[in-house]
């Protein structure tokens, strides 16, 4: 039984054992395992192609941060450090608490294109929308 099924109550737990997520030692285990986890595969996604040197010269990090922010272990980034690739990169960062069952969901439908598109770039995506909405309206 994954997590995920247990969470979703769509796993009955063998032999009649309780849910994980009715521990809150459980709870706080998977929340802190999938936060940093999530958090190095988008900052993975983020740098793309670059190498990790390449990538903290456009965040203004060296690449030994880099690599540290890459590894879902390291778990001591600051909020300031996000903010600050969330800057140079010119995207959002969204940090706010939630209870478990959203958390659940959020991991859930987390697309797998962790990387979105600066400003400039989803600005004009959701422009040239709207434009081949209004074409094909007309």
């Amino acid at each position: 039984m994954t997590h995920d099924a247990a969470a979703s109550g769509t796993a009955n737990p063998p032999g009649g054992a309780t849910n994980p997520f009715d521990s809150q030692g459980f709870r706080t285990t998977y929340m802190t395992h999938r936060t940093k986890g999530f958090l190095a595969d988008q900052i993975r996604q983020l740098r793309g192609n670059r190498s990790q040197r390449a990538f903290g010269e456009l965040i203004g990090k060296p690449q030994s941060v880099v690599s540290r922010l890459e590894n879902e272990e390291y778990g001591k980034l600051t909020l300031q450090t996000l903010l600050d690739i969330a800057e140079k990169l010119d995207i959002a960062l969204e940090v706010r608490f939630v209870d478990y069952p959203t958390f659940i969901r959020g991991i859930r439908g987390a697309s797998r294109n962790l990387a979105p598109p600066g400003y400039d770039e989803a600005v004009k995506a959701v422009a040239d929308a709207a434009d081949t909405g209004d074409k094909r309206a007309a």
